[in-house]
């Protein structure tokens, strides 16, 4: 039997960043990853700290795969026309958003500006097919319309429901003062019933504390019990389009928090 593989991304990319892994249900690995090319603004610190445009190259969207408990890998390019919203600290970048159902389609999720603002995109990969399916824009707003959603996390709840969350506008001392991002987290689980969000949060600082918490928040799905098959299947899908009986875009928001000094987080259903 071969030996574990230490590397994940072949030898050829030589500027990889943000592992994201997975365990589908039987049992395979799937780790996803940024390609970020030639960019070395941000890899190398070429901005030396300092805000100003992004990167105006393209990154990659690739999967990894193995089968063999990582003694093997193969890789799956999701999409190779990523545009960089912003400069970051490599140490310290946005992650894309991986999510496996039970069965078997692997969902991915990230932002990109290809119409000129940052939106969250998705990308979906079916159970032994090779060509991925997207992106879908699932942020509701209007296009081009001058705000930022990005960072997004994705779920898979019990019943195949898939949601995501996302910051929905920027708001945080890097950016306020021209400085790259620094990064962040959101924490996303779901369930048949709801779906709860985390984030870290700066309502109760200021710019002299800088003092930030970790908030969280909850989105109830209404009970299906009493509606009629197709009202289920438009809650299950959030009014999405489908293609092949599977969902393709959110189009239900959930709640930002109340106050404008905080990271607003939505959750969108799929």
């Amino acid at each position: 039997m071969p030996p574990i593989r230490p590397t994940v991304s072949s030898a050829e990319r030589e500027r990889v960043i943000t592992p994201s892994p997975v365990v589908g249900p039987d049992g395979s690995l799937y780790v996803l990853y940024l390609d970020i090319g030639e960019d070395t603004l941000d890899y190398a610190a070429g901005h030396g700290g300092r805000g100003g445009p992004p990167y105006a190259g393209r990154f990659e969207l690739v999967l990894a795969r193995s089968r063999d408990q990582a003694r093997t890998w193969g890789e799956s390019v999701g999409d190779s026309r990523l545009h960089a919203i912003s400069r970051f600290v490599v140490f310290l970048p946005p992650f894309p958003s991986v999510a496996g159902d039970p069965g078997g389609r692997v969902y991915a999720a990230f932002h990109d500006m290809r119409l000129g603002d940052p939106d969250v995109w998705l990308w979906s990969l079916g159970p032994g097919e090779s060509e991925w399916e997207g992106p879908t824009r699932v942020n509701e707003t209007e296009k081009r319309d001058g705000t930022s959603q990005y960072m997004p996390k994705l779920a898979v709840g019990p019943s195949l429901r898939l949601s995501s969350e996302a910051f929905d506008s920027r708001i945080g001392f890097g950016a306020k003062e021209g400085l790259p991002d620094l990064g962040s987290r959101l924490g996303l689980l779901s369930s048949d019933r709801q779906a709860l969000g985390v984030w870290t949060d700066t309502r109760a600082g200021t710019p002299k504390t800088q003092k930030q918490d970790i908030a969280r928040n909850r989105v109830v799905f209404s009970s299906s019990a009493e509606l009629s098959r197709t009202d289920q299947q438009r809650l299950r899908y959030g009014g999405a389009r489908a293609r092949r009986g599977r969902p393709r875009a959110a189009r239900a928001v959930g709640r930002r928090p109340p106050s404008p000094a905080a990271a607003a987080a939505g959750a969108a259903e799929v």
